[in-house]
């Protein structure tokens, strides 16, 4: 009995040292693991896209566009800025009404095709205000953007949906007439866009 625990046990321990032998692609230098979001160089963590719009109207025509660059804080989280122009042409009357300026947002992965966007935007637009001494001219308009987005695509390129909610209202805002309930409504705007790498 006792030769027959002996040879267990010997074959145990030769079985157990069997997983151990040296092997060359222990020599081999390990590849680095990109899986680690942090790790990621920074090209990699850019994200960039644009939104966009055109249409002609009774006597109106109207193109906008808003090109956007941003850096993946994390793998979910993004944030960067944003430029937006857009012109209104009196088709009749051959007058052009433009609004130009800038923007800055973040935006979180819910899931993969789903996000929540905040955004503050300054315009150069018109004064709206009746009371105003400047009414007509060139003003400055707020915006605050809070919602959601919904994005598909593959390879990197993803077309986006959003849906925002403009916390500001601004008496100049020039999204008043673009309200999904109308301009008396509330503040709410879509928009389509096409983003890469996010």
């Amino acid at each position: 009995m006792k030769k027959l625990i002996t040879i267990f046990l010997l074959f145990l321990l030769m079985h157990q040292t069997s997983f151990a032998q040296y092997t060359k692609e222990d020599d081999k230098p390990k590849k680095e693991d990109k899986s680690n979001h942090s790790e990621k160089p920074f090209n990699e963590r850019i994200f960039w896209g644009t939104g966009g719009a055109f249409s002609v109207f009774n006597r109106f025509l109207y193109l906008d566009i808003s090109p956007f660059v941003g850096y993946k804080v994390t793998e979910r989280l993004g944030a960067g800025f944003g430029a937006r122009y857009s012109l209104l042409r009196d088709l009749d009357f051959q007058e052009n009404y433009s609004n130009y300026g800038g923007s800055i947002f973040a935006r979180y992965k819910i899931i993969p095709q789903a996000f929540l966007h905040a955004e503050l935007e300054a315009l150069q637009a018109y004064d709206f205000n009746f009371m105003s001494p400047n009414y007509g001219g060139r003003a400055m308009a707020y915006m605050g953007f809070v919602g959601a987005g919904y994005m598909s695509g593959s390879g990197g390129l993803s077309f986006n949906v959003l849906l925002l909610y403009d916390l500001i209202d601004h008496v100049n805002s020039p999204y008043q007439n673009a309200y999904i309930f109308g301009s008396a409504g509330m503040p709410i705007v879509s928009r389509i866009g096409v983003t890469f790498n996010f």
